[in-house]
This record gives C-alpha cells, sequence and structure tokens, in this order.
C-alpha cells in the first residue's frame, strides 16, 4: 500500500533498508534494520520542508525484488 497525498506521486516498491544474510535450512535469525524517517518522507515545495505523509505501508522480506516471501503493513500516524 503507498502513502497518499494530493499532488504527491510515489514508487509502487521502494528499497529503503536491506541486510544480507545467510541461512542453512530450518535455520532462523533475527535480523534488525534501521529505517531512517527520511526514507518514508518528500520533500514538499509548498511547505518548503520534509513532509511525513500518514497511511499503510508494507514491508517485504525476501531474496530478491521479485521474492516477497513476508509481508508486514505498519501505520504511520
Amino acid at each position: 500500500m503507498s502513502p497518499t497525498a494530493a499532488g504527491v506521486q510515489f514508487a509502487d516498491n521502494n528499497l529503503a533498508g536491506f541486510e544480507r544474510i545467510h541461512l542453512e535450512p530450518h535455520q532462523s535469525q533475527l535480523v534488525m534494520i534501521h529505517l531512517p524517517l527520511r526514507q518514508l518522507q518528500y520533500w514538499s515545495t509548498a511547505q518548503s520542508q520534509w513532509v511525513t505523509p500518514a497511511g499503510s505501508r508494507t514491508v517485504w522480506v525476501g531474496s530478491s525484488s521479485r521474492d516477497h516471501k513476508l509481508a508486514s503493513v505498519f501505520d504511520l500516524k
């Protein structure tokens, strides 16, 4: 899901962060990826500042941009 703001266009998908790990079969690992707020913002020429649009965002986890094994949704307010 993409945020919506009047007159603002967003890419359908955006690589905002990644971490390369290697797992053996049946192995798991906790991975934390820091995502700067700026990755979720756009520059408003009308306001002359970075704006964080409220709305739902989807995070995908996979081995490539075409491999979405896991997904989760979070809300920005």
